[in-house]
C-alpha cells in the first residue's frame, strides 16, 4: 500500500470546506470549537476563485460545513458556482435554522446531500447540542424529505450517548431515513478526552454496526476513525454492493482529500490541529500549496510508529486515524482506538 500511495498522483477529489466558523450552537463534542467567526474569513471574490482552483485540481465533490454553513452570507453563491463547475455539492448543517428560502436555493442547485446529526434521545441530544435542538432537527429532516432533498444522518459516539444507539436507530427507522454514518467523537476542540468512547466498548460498537447492517433496513457506514481489522473488517466496513477492497486502506487526507478553513488555511483534514496547516490561499496559490513536496507528510511519506509499526495490517491501514492518534499519543500513525490491537 505504501508503494501505491507513493506512486499515486495526489488530487483533492473530495474537499471539506468550512464556510465560516460562526455557529448558533455550542455542541459539547464540536471538534472545531465553533461559535465566533474567524478573522479574515474569505471574501466572496476569494471564495469564487477557490471554486475554479478546485476544479482545475480535479476536485469532484465538495462538502460545505461550518460552524453553521447557512449562516455564511456567501453560501449560495459558492454552492451555485461549484454546481455550475459540475462539482457535487453537499452540506453539513445543525438543522436548526432551515427555512423555506434555504430549501428553495438547495433545490435550485440540485444539492447532492444534506447531512444532519442526531446524537441521542431528546434529553441526551439536547444535552450535547443545546436545549430544543432535537425537535428542530426532526422537523428539518421531515421538511427536507418532503421536498425530496437527499439527506444522511450522522451520530458522533461518545460516553454521552453510546448506550442510546439502539434508540437512535429506532428513531431513524421511524423517520424512514436511508443513510446513517456513525463516527467516534475525537478529543479535539470542545470534546473532553475523558468523554471519548472507552476502548473496551469499541468491539460492542462494531458489533452494533454489523447487526444493523445485517437487518438491512437502512445503510449504515462506520466513520473512518472506527476500526480496524480484528477479523471483522469486511463485516462492518464494506457495503455488499461496493466494488472495492474488503478492508480500509487508510486515511486519504492530503492524498485524495483536503480541508479548507474559513480563512483559507489548508489542512489534510479539518479535524487536525492548526499545527498541521500546510499554507493559506490568501498568501499562496492553492495549486502551489497542494503540489509542494513537503506537505501532508504524515500521509504522503508515512512512517508507522508504536504498535502499528509491528502490526501485519499496518502497511494497509497506515496507522488508523491521524487525528485520534496524534491527540492520544502525540504520533500521527499509531491510533490506539484499534480493534486489531484489542483482539491481539
Amino acid at each position: 500500500m505504501k508503494e501505491i500511495i507513493s506512486s499515486a498522483k495526489f488530487r483533492p477529489i473530495n474537499v471539506t470546506w468550512e464556510l465560516t466558523l460562526e455557529c448558533n450552537l455550542n455542541c459539547k463534542h464540536c471538534g472545531s470549537a465553533a461559535g465566533m467567526y474567524r478573522k479574515n474569513e474569505l471574501s466572496l471574490e476569494e471564495a469564487l476563485k477557490l471554486c475554479k482552483d478546485l476544479k482545475s485540481l480535479g476536485t469532484q465533490e465538495v462538502t460545505l460545513i461550518g460552524g453553521e454553513p447557512f449562516i455564511s452570507k456567501h453560501w449560495f453563491e459558492i454552492a451555485k458556482t461549484l454546481a455550475k463547475l459540475k462539482i457535487k455539492v453537499n452540506f453539513v448543517t445543525n438543522g436548526t435554522i432551515m427555512s423555506k428560502a434555504i430549501i428553495k436555493k438547495l433545490k435550485k442547485i440540485k444539492v447532492n446531500n444534506v447531512g444532519l446529526s442526531i446524537d441521542g434521545k431528546r434529553k441526551t441530544n439536547d444535552l450535547i447540542r443545546g436545549k430544543g435542538t432535537f425537535i428542530k432537527i426532526i422537523k428539518t429532516i421531515k421538511t427536507l424529505q418532503k421536498n425530496k432533498i437527499p439527506i444522511s444522518i450522522a451520530t458522533t459516539v461518545s460516553k454521552y450517548n453510546f448506550k442510546e444507539l439502539k434508540d437512535i436507530y429506532k428513531e431513524l427507522l421511524k423517520l424512514k431515513t436511508k443513510v446513517w454514518q456513525i463516527q467516534l467523537a475525537m478529543p479535539v476542540g470542545r470534546m473532553p478526552k475523558e468523554f471519548m468512547l472507552e476502548l473496551k466498548n469499541l468491539r460492542k460498537l462494531i458489533n452494533f454496526i454489523i447487526k444493523v447492517r445485517e437487518e438491512n433496513k437502512l445503510r449504515i457506514f462506520p466513520g473512518c476513525n472506527i476500526g480496524y481489522f480484528g477479523g471483522l473488517e469486511e463485516k462492518y466496513r464494506i457495503q455488499k454492493e461496493e466494488k472495492s477492497l474488503p478492508f480500509w486502506t487508510g486515511c486519504y487526507s492530503g492524498i485524495f482529500e483536503m480541508g479548507i478553513m474559513s480563512n483559507g488555511s489548508i489542512k489534510g483534514c479539518l479535524a487536525m490541529k492548526d499545527k498541521f496547516i500546510e499554507g493559506n490561499i490568501q498568501k499562496t496559490p492553492l495549486k502551489k500549496i497542494w503540489e509542494k513536496k513537503t506537505v501532508f507528510s504524515y500521509n504522503r511519506k508515512i512512517k508507522l510508529k508504536g504498535y502499528c509499526a509491528k502490526c501485519e495490517y499496518g502497511t494497509i491501514c497506515r496507522g488508523g486515524c491521524p487525528v485520534i492518534s496524534e491527540a492520544l499519543t502525540g504520533l500521527t500513525n499509531n491510533d490506539p482506538m484499534c480493534l486489531e490491537k484489542i483482539e491481539n
